[in-house]
């Protein structure tokens, strides 16, 4: 469907879902078949950090009928057998 967005709009385009670091590590680890670990460091943050990392799609659920088509395994899975398989 045509959509036209206005010059300077903000919209944030996601799954409206936040995953941890760890979770993302071991979607992909699991995709390539692989066998490699994951090593949490603590205490790297920086004050201008934020424990919120997800896209608000409100906006562009009710302004441009946005919904996401895939959540972030689905969409990885995809590109990996697009691209590496």
């Amino acid at each position: 469907f045509p959509v036209t967005i206005r010059k300077g709009d903000v919209v944030h385009f996601g799954s409206g879902v936040q995953y941890t670091n760890a979770e993302v590590f071991n979607i992909i680890k699991n995709l390539f078949d692989s066998d490699l670990d994951f090593q949490k460091i603590s205490n790297i943050f920086n004050k201008y950090d934020t424990e919120s990392w997800v896209a608000d799609i409100t906006y562009a659920k009710s302004k441009y009928k946005f919904n996401p088509k895939y959540n972030l395994e689905s969409g990885l899975k995809q590109l990996y057998e697009e691209h590496y398989k």
